[in-house]
């Protein structure tokens, strides 16, 4: 059975990737998430997983597309929407667990 957590109201994840975070918590870490929910540490730690994984998203971004910037208007367009989603998947998992390391077992080091 899954166990449902409520928010107070200034718990709520608002950008996109506390929303994923979140998500990507409950999904790999319900108990812990659970109790940093009921700790109200969750706000917290969503919020620089916010700010963090944006910074470092935007950074990636420019990156991938300084590689090749001879493209047309629409090939810059499609590049920078897979740049985005490369570099999501790239920096969202290291940002949780950089910011939550409870969550790192400390024999295996990994998520």
């Amino acid at each position: 059975m899954t166990k449902v957590i409520i928010f107070k109201a200034d718990q709520i994840p608002t950008g996109r990737y506390a929303r994923m975070a979140y998500e990507y918590l409950m999904e790999n870490y319900p108990s812990e998430t659970q109790q940093m929910v009921e700790d109200g540490s969750i706000t917290e730690y969503l919020n620089k997983i916010q700010d963090e994984t944006t910074a470092q998203v935007q950074k990636r971004i420019r990156e991938l597309l300084d590689r090749d910037s001879k493209n047309s208007f629409q090939e810059n367009l499609e590049q920078q929407d897979n740049a985005r989603r490369t570099a999501e998947e790239e920096i969202l998992s290291i940002t949780i667990l950089s910011i939550i390391p409870k969550l790192v077992d400390p024999d295996q080091q990994k998520i």
